[in-house]
């Protein structure tokens, strides 16, 4: 408790003169390690600002680190706005982990759907020409590499 005082408590003036000033709206804060992110989500619902927090972790449940950090989501997010996660696995595991409410977690996927990839390139391929070019470079004394 001495350590984390300073650095969780002392925090505070600063963040509320920052939020204030700048006229912040929403705090988001992003990965379960990152101390100063759940600080700033902490400070945010203490001054009644809305809070969102992106969890891009898949952590297990079993050794000591990940025992640690799942009890640090657990005080961190039970009072959250909402909260993304990357894939729906990584949603099934910030539920588990934190026993964040589900319908407070959407899933928001951060890659292409392939079918609608594949069919985008179907599409464009009768009307693209790929040419390949191959760089080689030469030095002083003759070496040539790829």
């Amino acid at each position: 408790m001495q350590v984390s005082l300073p650095s969780l408590y002392g925090s505070f003036p600063v963040f509320r003169q920052i939020m204030l000033r700048e006229r912040i709206g929403i705090v988001h804060g992003h990965q379960a390690s990152s101390v100063i992110g759940h600080e700033c989500l902490m400070h945010a619902k203490t001054m009644g600002i809305p809070t969102c927090f992106t969890d891009h972790s898949l952590l297990g449940f079993a050794d000591a680190a990940s025992i640690h950090l799942n009890k640090v989501l657990v005080w961190s997010l039970c009072d959250i706005d909402h909260s993304i996660c990357v894939s729906h696995t990584s949603k099934e595991n910030t539920v588990l982990r934190a026993g964040v409410d589900p319908q407070k977690v959407i899933s928001a996927r951060s890659h292409p759907s392939p079918p609608l990839f594949r069919r985008r390139f179907l599409q464009r391929q009768a009307s693209v020409s790929v040419r390949s070019l191959r760089w080689v470079g030469c030095s002083p004394a003759g070496l040539c590499y790829p």
